[in-house]
């Protein structure tokens, strides 16, 4: 049996979580945001979380710091790394050849191609549906 995704995500700067959370929002995705690594740790100590969307630099704990976590506590969480420092043809793939992220983005991203690696996120994640639900109008 299949059920909603639950999506996490993770950025230091406010607009862009509200950003990301209006998006999914728009898709009826399930998704929480928060301001911190640290506060994301939390919510993934809660469980459930089928995809951790999150910022390379942060302060505190790093995003890299996160998948890093996520990869040992949550080895079943996919991870995709958002950053605009990230030069996605070298770090990104040294970044997943680690297994810290599934998949890496550069910030600016377009909305089609973060929505594209949502989805294919999800996808690969057992027990859960890549697509949004369907709202049904009354």
């Amino acid at each position: 049996m299949t059920r909603q995704a639950r999506i996490l995500i993770v950025d230091d700067e406010r607009h862009i979580t509200e950003f990301y959370s209006a998006l999914l929002d728009t898709y009826n995705y399930g998704h929480v945001a928060v301001n911190s690594a640290q506060a994301a740790v939390k919510i993934l100590e809660q469980g459930n979380i089928d995809l951790l969307i999150t910022d390379m630099v942060m302060p505190g704990m790093s995003g890299i710091e996160l998948l890093a976590y996520v990869q040992a506590e949550h080895p079943e969480t996919r991870r995709i790394l958002i950053s605009g420092l990230l030069n996605t043809a070298n770090d990104g793939g040294e970044l997943m050849t680690e297994g810290l992220a599934h998949a890496t983005l550069s910030k600016p991203c377009k909305l089609d191609t973060f929505m594209d690696a949502v989805k294919k996120e999800l996808s690969i994640k057992e027990g859960v549906s890549p697509e949004a639900p369907c709202t049904q109008a009354a």
